[in-house]
This record gives structure tokens, C-alpha cells and sequence, in this order.
């Protein structure tokens, strides 16, 4: 069957597989070469880059808690019903050392992989679109310039106000933040 689209494959390498540790601990990394081939080996797909894998280093791992702040860089206090709104966030590590400069310095948004958005309707405080971890349909995607999640104004009721509440799943736990930016209205007048 051919179907045209994106293909990915995942792997994992076992810190107890005896065919590669033993080369691993002798020379610091292993050189892998991806072939995509078929079952019988005789056609082949795709072939990729090599990449290499070294022996991570053992620690004792001390989960001191962070504290992060959490924000809508772009948020407007108002949006017409046919907008399509990209919400750019960004995450900052209040425990991360402060480096001194001369110079001025741009923060750079922490980039989570498990961070999930919801929207609550601010009067009724019912939650208008939740949380969807299972699915990922409310991942937060990113990009050269940090993590965005686009939201469909005309998937909300018009004439009402909505919040923002951010889920971030790190390290086995649950960190949600409520009432992200300030509250937003749609307005039931398309733009122009």
C-alpha cells in the first residue's frame, strides 16, 4: 500500500543492551545510521544522517521545585468573532542564576513539550475548552520564536469573556496556572 504523507519512527536504546554499552563505555559514543528499507532489505526508502549516542552521566538527581512565571506576551483585551489569534507564551524559571551584562540581554521562553492550554468563560467560570492531554488537541505548539496556540475566536460565543488557564506536565507533575493574561472579549462584530 502506498500513502503518501509523513512518516516517524521512534526507538530506544537500552542502557543494559550488551550489543552497544560495552562500545559506548570504551570509546564515549556510537556512531547510528537510520536505513528505511524494505522487509526483505532489498529496496530502500530513505537513508539519514548519522547520529551518535554517548553515555550519560549518573547523577544523584535533587528535585528542587521551580518557579516559574507564566505569561500571554501578545493578549488584547478584545477580538472580533472571525479572527484567528495566535497566543504566544512565554515561561520563565525564577530560580535560574542571573547572569550580569553590560549589554542588555533578551529572556528566551523556557520551551516545555507537555504544556496545554484551556479557555474559561470568565462570568460563568465554566470551562469553554479543556484541558486535552490524552489527544494533545490543546498542546501547545513551537517555533523559532517560542510556544503559540492558535485559537478560533468564532469557536467562542460572541459578547462573552474568556480566560486562559496553562497545564504544564514536567517531571510526573502537574503545574497549572490559572487566569493567564488578562481577560479577553469576543466581539460579535467581524473586522473588516
Amino acid at each position: 500500500n502506498f500513502i503518501t504523507g509523513a512518516y516517524l519512527a521512534s526507538f530506544i536504546l537500552r542502557s543494559t543492551d550488551s550489543d552497544y554499552v560495552p562500545l559506548i563505555v570504551a570509546s564515549g559514543s556510537v556512531d547510528f545510521y537510520p536505513y528505511w528499507e524494505s522487509l526483505d532489505g532489498t529496496v530502500s526508502f530513505l537513508t539519514g544522517s548519522s547520529f551518535a549516542v554517548s553515555q550519560q552521566p549518573r547523577t544523584t538527581a535533587v528535585n528542587s521545585p521551580r518557579n516559574l512565571t507564566v505569561n500571554i506576551t501578545n493578549m488584547k483585551p478584545e477580538y472580533q468573532v472571525d479572527e484567528k489569534v495566535r497566543m504566544r507564551i512565554f515561561v520563565q524559571d525564577n530560580t535560574a542564576p542571573i547572569v550580569a551584562s553590560k549589554l542588555p540581554l533578551e529572556s528566551k521562553s523556557m520551551i516545555f513539550t507537555n504544556m496545554y492550554y484551556s479557555i474559561r468563560d470568565t462570568q460563568s467560570n465554566e470551562v469553554i475548552v479543556p484541558f486535552e492531554t490524552n489527544k494533545n488537541a490543546t498542546l501547545l505548539s513551537t517555533d523559532s520564536q517560542g510556544m503559540y496556540f492558535d485559537l478560533y475566536m468564532s469557536d467562542l460565543v460572541a459578547g462573552r469573556s474568556y480566560r486562559v488557564d496553562l497545564l504544564i506536565k514536567d517531571n510526573d507533575t502537574d503545574h497549572v496556572f490559572k487566569n493567564i493574561g488578562k481577560k479577553f472579549k469576543v466581539d460579535n462584530q467581524q473586522g473588516s
